[in-house]
C-alpha cells in the first residue's frame, strides 16, 4: 500500500492505490522498499529532480513509509524562512508554484508506473507461423493459440503453415499476457492463396513461385518446340531418303499395275487365259510383292500412308489372281471382279503414295 498526493481541481487530496510497481533500487536509508517514497526518490535522482531539496523533502512528508528525513533535509526547513524573509511574501507562491508542478511530475511517473504493461500488435497475417511466433515474441508477447482454418490438424512443423487471420487485431494494442489467437492454414489449401493479404510474406513466396514455375514452364516449352522442329527436319530428311529409296520400285509398280489393267482387257476379249498372260500375272504379282516388302522400312511419320498404299498392292494382286479364273462361263464374271477390285485398289494406292511423297522433291508416280 502507498499513498499519493493528486491535484485535482486546485486542491490537494489524498487516496489510495495497489498494484504499484515495487521499486526494485535499495531505499535512501540503504533499504529496500515498496513505499511510493522509495520509488520517488530514485525516480526522481534518475530524471534529475534531485536538484531540488525542497522536492525530496516533499517526499517524506508525501509518504510516512519513508521514515524521518535525513538531518541535511530537515536543514532545509531554516533555510526556507531565511529565503522567505529575504524575498518577503513573494516567495511563498513560488514555492507553491514549484511543489505543485513537482507533485505533477511525480504523479505522471506514478502513473506510468502503476499502468500494466500493453504492446502494440503487429500485423502477422501471411506470415510463415513460425515467423509469425518470432514477430509477436519480438512485440513481447508470448501466449499463442494455433487453430486451423481449414480443418482439424495439428502443425507439426510451424514453417509449413501461414496465418490467415489474428485476434486481437493488428494495430491494437494489448497486454503482454494476452493470448494471441491465430487462425492458420497449409500454403497449398485449396482458396488459402484468396485469403492472403497481398504483398505478405507467403504471398510474395507464392507469387515468385509461380513466377518461377511458369518460367520453367515457358522454358520447357521452348525446347519441346526446338526438339520438334529439329525432329521434323530430321524426319523430312528421312522422308525423302526414303523416297528416293523406293521411287524406282514404285515406277515399276505403276508400269505393273497398267499391264495389269491391259491383260485384263485382252483376256476378257479372248474368254480365255494364255500362257503368256499366267506368266505375266505371276511376274506383276512378285513385284507388287517387293514393293510391299519396301514400304515397311516407311519412317514412323508415313507409316499410316505406308500402310493404305500395302493394302492396295493386296489389291492388285487379288485382282491378277481373279485373271486367273477368267475362261469359258466364268470369264465374264472374273472380268467383272478384277474391276472392282482394281479401281478400289488404284483409288487407295494413289492416296497412300500421296502421303508418302508429301513434302519431297520427286515427282509422284500415280497410277
Amino acid at each position: 500500500m502507498c499513498s499519493l498526493l493528486l491535484v485535482i481541481r486546485g486542491s490537494y487530496r489524498q487516496e489510495t492505490m495497489t498494484n504499484c510497481i515495487r521499486c526494485r533500487d535499495s531505499s535512501p536509508r540503504g533499504e529496500s522498499g515498496s513505499s511510493l517514497g522509495f520509488w520517488l526518490f530514485h525516480r526522481a535522482r534518475r530524471r534529475g529532480f534531485l536538484h531540488s531539496r525542497l522536492f525530496i523533502a516533499g517526499i517524506y512528508r508525501l509518504d510516512p513509509c519513508m521514515g524521518t528525513a535525513p538531518p541535511s533535509l530537515v536543514a532545509l526547513a531554516p533555510r526556507a524562512r531565511s529565503r522567505q524573509q529575504q524575498f518577503g511574501d513573494g516567495y511563498a507562491p513560488f514555492m507553491r508554484r514549484g511543489a505543485f508542478v513537482a507533485t505533477l511530475a511525480a504523479s505522471a511517473i506514478v502513473l506510468a508506473g502503476c499502468s500494466k504493461d500493453t504492446f502494440d500488435v503487429p500485423d502477422v497475417t501471411g506470415y510463415r507461423l513460425d515467423d509469425a511466433h518470432n514477430v509477436l515474441k519480438d512485440a513481447g508477447f508470448e501466449n499463442f493459440d494455433d487453430v486451423d482454418a481449414i480443418d482439424d490438424r495439428t502443425p507439426m512443423l510451424d514453417a509449413n503453415w501461414v496465418v490467415l487471420g489474428q485476434s486481437p487485431a493488428a494495430d491494437g494494442q494489448a497486454e503482454k499476457e494476452t493470448t494471441i489467437r491465430l487462425d492458420i492454414a497449409k500454403p497449398e489449401d485449396e482458396g488459402v492463396r484468396d485469403r492472403l493479404p497481398v504483398g505478405s510474406p507467403v504471398y510474395e513466396e507464392i507469387r515468385e513461385r509461380d513466377e518461377r514455375n511458369a518460367a520453367a514452364d515457358a522454358e520447357l516449352e521452348r525446347k519441346e518446340q526446338e526438339r520438334r522442329r529439329e525432329q521434323q527436319v530430321k524426319d523430312e530428311q528421312d522422308i525423302q531418303n526414303f523416297v528416293d529409296s523406293i521411287d524406282p520400285i514404285a515406277r515399276i509398280t505403276q508400269n505393273a499395275v497398267s499391264d495389269l489393267n491391259n491383260i485384263a482387257t485382252a483376256i476378257a476379249g479372248r474368254e480365255t487365259v494364255t500362257a503368256t498372260d499366267s506368266y505375266s500375272l505371276t511376274d506383276i504379282k512378285e513385284a507388287l510383292g517387293l514393293y510391299w516388302d519396301q514400304l515397311e522400312k516407311a519412317p514412323k511419320p508415313i507409316n499410316a500412308s505406308a500402310d493404305q498404299a500395302q493394302e492396295a498392292l493386296k489389291k492388285f494382286q487379288q485382282a491378277a489372281d481373279t485373271l486367273h479364273s477368267a475362261e469359258g462361263v466364268a470369264a465374264a464374271g472374273s472380268i467383272e471382279r478384277f474391276r472392282q477390285l482394281w479401281e478400289a485398289a488404284r483409288a487407295e494406292y494413289n492416296t497412300g503414295l500421296s502421303g508418302i511423297y508429301a513434302g519431297t522433291t520427286v515427282q509422284l508416280p500415280t497410277v
